[in-house]
């Protein structure tokens, strides 16, 4: 009985990273609509000049212009936006991680202390914490710096060929017919959207993080669950499934069966839109003062108990009660699986990004039919 502890915190994780790739999904949205307010102001600057030849002194002034404008907006509106979804995703993560410690030890009978970490330490290490190289104000640096490269890079390319007002704003922000993807900002765009998406993992694995460091009387290691699909990558196939320390520099000794951790402390991301989680493993249930056994090392955990090492997450799915699969994937697309023969992991673009309905309608239309969608 006692031996389901590490399968329910595993089980937990899994549900719990398909709503962080939802929070994602929505901060996305939200920085795609900010980016679109930003294009609105660059497009309204650019009709009021006059462009249409390369004056050195006119060109220095509009580049002048332009900088102001990103400046600007990348200081009121993406920067409060981005720290405040750190922020608060951190604290949360943290939040919900301990809480899931705590019910899941009480579900077996054990009752012990689980610290919950201040939320403004939490908060304010996950911003100082680097992903992927760097903390997130030298991401949004860098983002601005590109954006503005580019921007202005076209423009001057524009004024210097001659080309009038309008087909420059064309060149910059793109033409409605096209969905804006033919402008110079859709890399821009982009980049922005990418780094909501890393940033959200990091962010919540550094909430968890802060748990595990305040409870490493409870938590012996860390283990990556990578999202298994069509779509991971080399990287998190590798680490899927392997453990590692809770804190630098602890002294780890692997258990028989267990798969290593390179590097030893690595966690989510492991790159741009990194969709890999990792999740806690408890001491044995002797080292935590009960005479019972642990759980084989050749299994890995699910909601359903005992299931081999390798299942997918999508073969997991597929196991799971009509009302977990309609809240993982949402009706529409619980139809398409099962009426219109979508296989789930299409829904998911290479990038990890969730295709929107609109989007799967124009990449299958006949799927929605036979859906009846």
């Amino acid at each position: 009985m006692p031996d389901t502890l590490n399968e329910l915190l595993n089980n937990f994780q899994v549900a719990q990273q398909i709503r962080w790739v939802r929070v994602a999904n929505r901060n996305t949205r939200e920085i795609t609509e900010r980016m679109a307010r930003l294009d609105a102001q660059l497009t309204a600057f650019l009709q009021s000049q006059d462009l249409t030849q390369f004056v050195r002194v006119r060109a220095q002034a509009v580049q002048r212009q332009v900088s102001a404008i990103l400046d600007r907006f990348y200081r009121q509106e993406i920067t409060p936006f981005l720290e405040h979804q750190l922020n608060g995703t951190s604290r949360q993560s943290s939040q919900t991680e301990a809480e899931l410690i705590r019910r899941a030890l009480t579900s077996i009978g054990i009752d012990l202390d689980v610290i919950t970490p201040n939320p403004g330490v939490v908060a304010t290490s996950a911003s100082a914490m680097p992903f992927n190289g760097f903390p997130l104000n030298d991401w949004i640096n860098g983002l601005k710096t590109s954006d503005f490269n580019r921007t202005w890079s076209t423009i001057q390319d524009g004024m210097v060929s001659g080309r009038t007002n309008q087909e420059i704003v064309r060149d910059v922000v793109g033409s409605s017919s096209l969905r804006f993807k033919d402008g110079a900002r859709e890399a821009s765009r982009n980049g922005a959207k990418t780094l909501v998406r890393t940033m959200t993992n990091h962010a919540a694995s550094q909430g968890r993080q802060a748990v595990w460091e305040e409870n490493e009387d409870i938590i012996r290691a860390v283990q990556w669950v990578a999202t298994l699909d069509t779509r991971t990558s080399p990287v998190c196939r590798q680490r899927d499934g392997r453990v590692g320390p809770v804190t630098s520099g602890d002294d780890f000794k692997m258990k028989q069966g267990e798969k290593a951790l390179h590097p030893p402390n690595a966690r989510p991301p492991a790159h741009p839109n990194c969709r890999s989680t990792t999740v806690a493993v408890t001491k044995s249930f002797r080292e935590l003062g009960f005479d019972v056994d642990d759980v084989r090392p050749e299994t890995r955990a699910s909601m359903d108990g005992k299931v081999s090492s390798d299942l997918t997450y999508f073969e997991w799915l597929n196991k799971q009660s009509k009302a977990a699969q309609v809240d993982a994937l949402g009706e529409k697309r619980f139809k398409l699986w099962k009426e219109g023969g979508v296989a789930p992991e299409r829904f998911v673009n290479d990038e990890g990004r969730q295709f929107t309905l609109d989007e799967l309608e124009r990449k299958m239309p006949d799927a929605f039919d036979e859906a009846g969608i």
